[in-house]
């Protein structure tokens, strides 16, 4: 708006395809980190699409004012936009955010006016009024003025997002895949009557309907996910899923399953979690529980504590929500329960009781008592143990502890963990500790690093390496740091 002013003001001759372009000079000349952002290129791109096809589905808008035809044929013409403008935006959406808004045509139907003709230009004149000396009460007014109508947007927009099916899931393609979709929207912006126009949108499918390989019976698969200071992991075998703990709650609104877990979990394509382990309850492992459940179903769920209760809780103290949609069974984790899928083996090794611990245990009781997984595939083992500590670790060893080739550090590499029979024990090729850079613990402990990579094992911090994944394929371990798989600029 301010581009097209100005040009207006020092009649100046600019094309529509001239003021976008200076429009997205002017923004990043005021702000050079905007193409960073994934609003910035989806703005930009919408409006790109609505000049470029405003030539032929927008002649619908030209039509005679006042007659019930020219009403219509309006209507019609605005309808055809949004939903050009919403097969358009698909690919960078998949690769920006994994998923396709299915309502976005009918919220943009009354956003865009109402934000366009009133918010907008509100906006801009709070701005100017703020400048001008004694004028308080006047910006005050036009604050509330474009807040009440911003929030008049909102309702309905909620309401649209809220219902069934709002939006559509989909993995994260190969660069190909995306770039192919890019290639299609442009083949489909050409002029009409252009031969083969219309292909243009098959070009898309790829993207829309991409899933993952799948694993071999006895294969798999473990994402140590980076949520800072906390524990998230996924495990993926041939046609199951299962997660282990959901990182940490930041605050009443935000926690690191909602930033991080499942996100990843809408770019693998998983529609469903089979089992749901939640270690114990500390917050730093439990804190996205609620938003796990509230994105995904999940059949199955083993917590040392009561899973019911702690949400009820976790709901008063956040102000009374409701409970979200709870897993189809649940179950304590207790030494001895095991099974078996994909050709994959789960044993619960820890804690030895069957019941419950109660939701008010200090931090140290809910730690004795983590639930500790041991998984068998084919030909390598994983063990998840936790916080627990040096005590339990020992306990472990005393039953008759198996070798495992991936370890995870417990209780993120606390040097009350890693006990040296345990370390001598488990006989790791890999450990991996997840801890946030720079957290006020110190963890992982420099004196737990070293006794690890003392016995041979080569040791992984999620804070210093991202996201670890590690693979059991074809016979064949190999463990990856995603920092290293995709190296910016600003970490060399």
């Amino acid at each position: 708006l301010l581009v097209m002013a100005v040009s207006l003001a020092v009649r100046l001759p600019l094309s529509p395809s001239h003021v976008l372009a200076a429009a997205a000079f002017v923004v990043v000349g005021l702000d050079p980190w905007a193409p960073l952002s994934a609003g910035f290129w989806l703005s930009f791109l919408a409006v790109y699409v609505l000049m470029a096809s405003t030539g032929w589905w927008g002649r619908g808008m030209l039509a005679p004012a006042g007659a019930v035809a020219g009403l219509l044929s309006k209507l019609h013409a605005a309808a055809r936009l949004q939903i050009f403008v919403t097969l358009a935006l698909m690919p960078p959406l998949a690769l920006l955010f994994n998923e396709i808004s299915i309502v976005s045509p009918l919220a943009n139907a009354y956003a865009i006016p109402l934000i366009g003709m009133l918010v907008t230009p509100l906006a801009l004149l709070l701005a100017g009024l703020a400048w001008v000396p004694g004028l308080d009460a006047a910006a005050g007014a036009v604050a509330w003025l474009a807040h009440a109508l911003l929030q008049l947007c909102m309702w309905p927009t909620e309401w649209l997002a809220a219902l069934p099916g709002a939006s559509l899931p989909v993995a994260a393609a190969p660069w190909w895949a995306t770039a192919f979709a890019m290639l299609g929207v442009g083949v489909a912006l050409l002029p009409r009557g252009f031969p083969f126009r219309a292909l243009g949108w098959a070009f898309m499918l790829p993207v829309l309907v991409w899933l993952p390989s799948r694993l071999e019976t006895g294969d798999w698969e473990l994402y140590a996910i980076d949520v800072g200071q906390g524990s998230a992991l996924v495990l993926r075998t041939a046609s199951q899923v299962l997660v282990y703990d959901t990182g940490v709650r930041y605050s009443p609104d935000a926690d690191a399953a909602q930033r991080n877990l499942v996100p990843f979990l809408r770019a693998k394509g998983i529609r469903k979690v089979d089992v749901l382990v939640v270690s114990h309850g500390d917050l730093d492992h439990v804190g996205g529980l609620r938003s796990v459940l509230e994105s995904v179903p999940v059949e199955q769920s083993y917590t040392p504590f009561d899973l019911p209760g702690w949400l009820k809780h976790e709901g008063r103290l956040l102000g009374g929500r409701a409970l979200p949609p709870l897993p189809r069974a649940h179950s304590p984790c207790f030494h001895g329960l095991s099974w078996r899928a994909d050709g994959v083996g789960f044993a619960f090794l820890w804690p030895p009781g069957t019941g419950s611990i109660d939701l008010g245990a200090d931090t140290r009781e809910r730690n004795r008592n983590a639930c500790v997984l041991r998984i068998q595939g084919a030909h390598h083992s994983i063990l998840l143990p936790g916080d627990i500590g040096a005590d339990e670790e020992i306990a472990l060893v005393e039953r008759g502890l198996d070798a495992a080739d991936i370890v995870l550090a417990a209780h993120h590499g606390s040097r009350y963990s890693s006990a040296r029979p345990f370390v001598a024990a488990t006989e790791a090729q890999h450990v991996i500790a997840q801890a946030g850079r720079w957290n006020r613990y110190v963890h992982p402990a420099s004196m737990v690093r070293r006794r690890w990579q003392a016995h041979g094992s080569a040791f992984w911090d999620t804070g210093i390496d991202g996201a670890i994944i590690a693979r059991s394929v074809n016979g064949v371990l190999t463990v990856e740091a995603e920092r290293d798989r995709r190296v910016r600029h600003w970490s060399e």
